[in-house]
């Protein structure tokens, strides 16, 4: 994957050439091998019923993971902005099938007991993600409540954002330690190897 090298027009030519040669490797070390650390974070804590550091680390994990397809992908320039929603419009301008995810229970779900699963689309799971993963309520001010069907959306959305942009597996990150890295593939249907 190359970064789309007209975002860099406004530099001096000389800037702009020694930027590019980096420019890749900056915004995969900067958003997609950090997203992981988020996500691993926001998995990790779903199974700790931290719903707070869950929702935290799944907003970070998303928006990263956005933004670094809007710049591999030549979606355009990005704004320091943390809204999910504005994000996910910059990408879908010129990828709208990175943010195409099945939104519906996994097969065989319901026959063991899931019960909840309202209807959701993408945008809205961004939404929920953004305003309750924000840092507003990060600090334990409101009780905040995380479902089953909240980690299978971030797998979901994670892996249809991540997979296509880099080789290096998302269980592979070196940001963070075993222990995080040991439930990444509980319940997750999108990474979980075949047959796991």
């Amino acid at each position: 994957m190359q970064i789309d090298p007209s975002v860099f027009e406004v530099l001096p030519h000389d800037q702009r050439e020694r930027f590019l040669r980096y420019a890749n490797e900056i915004v995969i070390e900067s958003f997609v091998f950090t997203g992981d650390r988020d996500y691993l974070t926001a998995r990790f804590a779903f199974f700790q019923r931290q719903s707070h550091l869950f929702l935290w680390s799944a907003a970070q994990a998303l928006e990263k993971y956005i933004k670094a397809n809007i710049l591999l992908l030549g979606g355009g320039i990005i704004q320091r902005t943390h809204h999910h929603t504005k994000l996910a419009k910059m990408l879908r301008e010129s990828h709208a099938d990175r943010l195409e995810i099945d939104t519906a229970m996994p097969d065989g779900w319901e026959q063991q007991g899931v019960a909840l699963w309202p209807d959701v689309d993408v945008d809205s799971f961004l939404q929920r993600i953004e305003m309750q993963g924000s840092p507003d309520v990060r600090y334990d001010q409101v009780q905040l409540q995380v479902h089953l069907q909240d980690l299978v959306l971030l797998d979901r959305l994670a892996f249809r954002l991540r997979h296509l942009l880099i080789a290096e597996p998302v269980e592979n990150c070196r940001l963070v330690g075993e222990q995080l890295k040991q439930c990444f593939f509980d319940l997750n249907h999108s990474f979980a190897p075949e047959g796991f």
